[in-house]
């Protein structure tokens, strides 16, 4: 049956749909290898006890800059959240978090870098949280001053927050009382503290028996000022309370209701003198008659912090190699002379310890941990009130990192390949989809062990799939059936002495042969150069004796795809390991091996390493790369070859009417166009928000760019990064970037892919389900004029039988059972046409419809459906299952 007959029984010429990218939603590759701490430079920890828990907060990395997060601690010191509840996220950083509890509700308070005239300053935000976990203020209270460093107490009721700053203008320490209700109650934020020709550094801030009291560093000093409940001043003058020949730095202050607590690190100009404290009444006359020694031996920086457990001070402080803590009596006896150390077998560095008391006795101990290679997480542990310690526990918790994608299509699916893992463990993993974009694996295949250096590649040589990554100082590679199961018992060496800094391997296919690219070291690291070497799919045998050289340093990141019946490599090569400008050069590799001689394509200066790609339609390759003088003015450029390595016209900029900068593209082709993806932060509002979304242009073979303005692919709060694009299966291809969740389930960078769909068709609504689960139809490539090879393809249907399309010009979008068959019909009942074929013995159904060369049947649009009746089980009362809708508008 033609087009034409098909469209000539009474269907309606309607406008030309946009021809915009089709892609459907994204969704995040399903699945977990395992669970532990998240990749995130976790840092400062603050802590605050009440309602049965201990709320941590801290800032890190996780979602591409820095925001605040929390987890909630049972009383043995265990996360009662899953992930990490997000506390404060947004443009460009959220940092220096405190925590407070009033009785009811704990109140994070964090510094959120907010765009000014021309640049930005920080200012202070907060949030209340219930002790169930869940933020009560839906909008942050704002606090409409510039500020550094930030300082929080309750009185058992409301909040104090005080804040001070670094630049002109802001260094007086202000006070912001803030309801427990959430209002705040001093919108003007009244000076504590005048501004003097030195900064407030140390702030502390604490309330006892109806005072409130505010405390800074001061000529190596510690100084105080005492406030009534209303911010009206107890002192005419600042108050020396802590003043010795010797240093006192680091001054942390507490209280236990009735009295304040001031312990700090003490040293003379040329050695620790360990950690002392010192407890004052509310009227601060000192209790002590000299500083009591807490501990001897102290760390650079100990960062010494107390807290009241109810009935005796817990004080902790860095002691090499680890926390030491110690217990205070309320007479001020040190009753853990030295103190405990908290985790004895500590071999990494650790920082930043925070210590709470817990409700019934003891405290909590939270420090910065980096024995998990370079990254911070952060661990604890308890102490109980006797002074007996608890177990060292992991205490942020979080789905392990998803990174670094990549994606090849094989005969009837895909495969995107990733790097997951935390901070102590890292694996290579596999997802196959299928044609429709669906995942097969309900879990993700372990494809080999990684580092968290490690960037895995795939392709497809017609059987089987090559995965490839950087262990180390090699590349490795497995081989992966269309079937999931791995045809190498372990990964193979394929490039031994590569450099893991530069970028990791690429490869591609051709005629049964892959060849894999990477950088290695000629001679030493300052000459890095691009190196290949072919494997044969069949049984993984090396062709090659030894690695091909492909060009010369300083080479990062090579990139391979096959062009003709061989392959081209192509590379950023810098003038040397410390430059941004490069040459974007190439290289030939025939089915034999023999490597043509290298060439260069363009000139570009990129402030992103490793920004370059080619994809090829088989004759014609496009090659992609980032250039400009800085990442806010990057675009992404593409030049054309021939399968000779002729290059076709002159460099093109892709994303010129782009604003800000667009970075590492990837490139593939769908069977029409090649799509080139990158990173994008054209949607960002501030020059400081370095959080990428992810866009894509289209550019016909002939290097017309079908796109005027980037399509967005991956948009939303948070990174978008690491774009990948697949080739194409019937049609369709795969995308695919690591962007940043925070939800209820995931606190991590997760792999999110989107089908991508010839321009003119778009599938809609959901149909009954079959036997097998719900029906999908789709087309098998754009439905355009003189495309004889067009077909509608559904899958999921009940094999051997009849299948029935149905056609129309008007959709029913919600779905409808007119005919009381208890299924769904998308097609509007009007005018339907419906036409008979038969399912394969695997459930597919294809329908061809050849499309005439007519030029009247440009901008018909139509609507079409798949049916079919199951003997095997009832989906509806008769047994029919029924698919989505698929709209096609006829395209020039």
């Amino acid at each position: 049956m033609s087009m034409f007959k098909l469209l000539t029984l009474s269907f309606l010429l309607t406008p030309l749909a946009a021809q915009g990218i089709q892609v459907e939603p994204a969704a995040l590759l399903p699945g977990d290898l395992a669970t532990g701490p998240a990749v995130a430079d976790q840092r400062a920890p603050v802590m605050a006890t009440g309602g049965g828990t201990t709320l941590v907060v801290w800032d890190d990395l996780r979602g591409g800059d820095r925001d605040v997060f929390a987890t909630r601690l049972d009383q043995n010191g265990a996360p009662l959240d899953p992930v990490p509840i997000a506390i404060a996220r947004g443009s460009g950083d959220q940092t220096s978090p405190q925590v407070a509890w009033n009785g009811t509700h704990f109140l994070v308070a964090w510094l959120s870098q907010e765009p000014t005239a021309g640049w930005y300053r920080n200012e202070p935000r907060a949030v209340r949280v219930a002790p169930q976990g869940t933020i009560v203020d839906t909008t942050p209270i704002s606090l409409p001053v510039e500020a550094d460093y930030l300082a929080m107490a309750s009185d058992g009721a409301d909040f104090l927050v005080a804040t001070t700053g670094t630049t002109a203008g802001t260094g007086d320490i202000r006070g912001w009382r803030i309801a427990g209700n959430g209002t705040l109650l001093t919108p003007a934020g009244p000076v504590l503290i005048p501004a003097t020709y030195f900064l407030y550094f140390h702030i502390g801030l604490a309330w006892a028996n109806n005072t409130w009291l505010v405390i800074w560093s001061q000529n190596d000093d510690v100084v105080g000022r005492r406030f009534g409940a209303n911010l009206q001043p107890l002192d005419a003058a600042p108050v020396a309370l802590r003043a010795t020949p010797r240093i006192e730095a680091q001054p942390h202050l507490t209280s236990n209701g009735t009295q304040f607590l001031i312990t700090t690190w003490d040293q003379d100009t040329y050695w620790s003198q360990g950690v002392s404290s010192v407890r004052f009444s509310s009227s601060l006359a000192p209790l002590d008659a000299a500083p009591i020694t807490i501990g001897a031996q102290a760390a650079y920086l100990p960062g010494a912090r107390g807290a009241w457990d109810g009935s005796q001070w817990v004080i902790g402080w860095l002691a090499y190699p680890s926390v030491r803590v110690t217990r205070l009596a309320a007479n001020g006896a040190v009753l853990d002379p030295g103190g405990q150390l908290v985790e004895p077998s500590a071999s990494a560095s650790i920082y930043t310890p925070a210590i709470a008391g817990r409700a019934g006795g003891g405290a909590q101990i939270i420090w910065q941990d980096l024995r998990n290679n370079t990254t911070a997480d952060l661990y604890g542990s308890t102490l109980s009130g006797a002074g007996a310690l608890g177990t060292v526990q992991p205490i942020s918790l979080g789905t392990p990192d998803q990174q670094a994608p990549a994606i090849a299509a094989g005969d009837n699916g895909h495969v995107v390949v990733f790097r997951t893992g935390n901070s102590a463990t890292s694996a290579i993993a596999a997802q196959r989809y299928d044609a429709f974009g669906a995942p097969i694996d309900p879990q993700p295949l372990v494809v080999g062990p990684a580092t968290s250096t490690s960037r895995p590649a795939v392709a497809f040589d017609g059987t089987r799939w090559l995965v490839c990554w950087n262990q180390g100082t090699q590349v490795v590679g497995r081989r992966l059936g269309t079937d999931g199961t791995f045809a190498d018992a372990a990964p193979f060496v394929v490039l031994p002495g590569v450099s893991t800094v530069f970028g990791g391997p690429d490869v591609a296919a051709n005629n049964g042969v892959f060849l894999v690219v990477a950088v290695r070291p000629s001679t030493n690291p300052q000459f890095q150069d691009p190196y290949g070497r072919r494997v044969r799919g069949s049984d993984g045998l090396l062709l090659d004796a030894g690695p091909l050289l492909l060009g010369s340093s300083f080479a990062v990141r090579p990139r391979v795809t096959a062009l003709g019946t061989g392959f081209v490599a192509v590379c950023e090569q810098h003038w040397s390991h410390n430059q941004t400008s490069s040459t974007i050069s190439r290289t030939l590799v025939d089915a034999n091996g023999v490597v043509s001689p290298t060439g260069g394509v363009a000139i570009a200066t990129s402030s992103a390493w490793g920004a370059v790609d080619v994809a090829s339609d088989g004759t014609t390759a496009l090659i992609v790369w980032a250039s400009d003088s800085n990442w806010l003015n990057e675009d992404v450029w593409a030049q054309r070859m021939d399968q000779n390595g002729n290059l076709l016209g002159t460099p093109q900029n892709l994303t010129l009417t782009a604003a800000s900068g667009q970075s590492y593209p990837a490139v593939s082709h769908d069977g029409e166009f090649f799509v080139v993806a990158f990173e994008t932060l054209q949607n960002n509002a501030a020059f400081f928000d370095r959080a990428p979304d992810v866009a894509a242009v289209r550019v016909r073979t002939n290097g017309t760019i079908v796109d005027a303005q980037p399509q967005p692919l991956f948009t939303g709060l948070g990174q978008d990064r690491a774009p990948t694009v697949g080739e194409a299966v019937q049609g369709h291809l795969l995308v695919a970037a690591h962007r940043f969740v925070a939800d209820a389930t995931y606190a991590s960078n997760r792999v999110a892919v989107r089908l991508w769909g010839p321009a003119g068709l778009q599938r809609y609504g959901t149909g009954t389900p079959g036997c097998d689960g719900a029906v999908r139809c789709h087309g098998n490539s754009a439905p355009r004029l003189g495309n004889a090879g067009f077909a509608l393809v559904g899958d999921r249907l009940a094999a051997l039988l009849p299948t029935f399309v149905m056609f129309g010009t008007g959709a029913d979008p919600n779905g409808s059972d007119p005919f009381g068959f208890g299924a769904l019909i998308h097609v509007h009942v009007a005018g339907m046409m419906v036409v008979a074929t038969t399912a394969d013995g695997s459930g597919v159904a294809t329908l061809p419809i050849p499309i005439p060369p007519a030029p009247p049947l440009v901008g018909s649009t139509f609507h079409a459906q798949m049916a079919a009746f199951y003997g095997t089980c009832l989906p509806g009362p008769l047994g029919l299952g029924t698919s989505n809708g698929v709209t096609l508008t006829i395209r020039q």
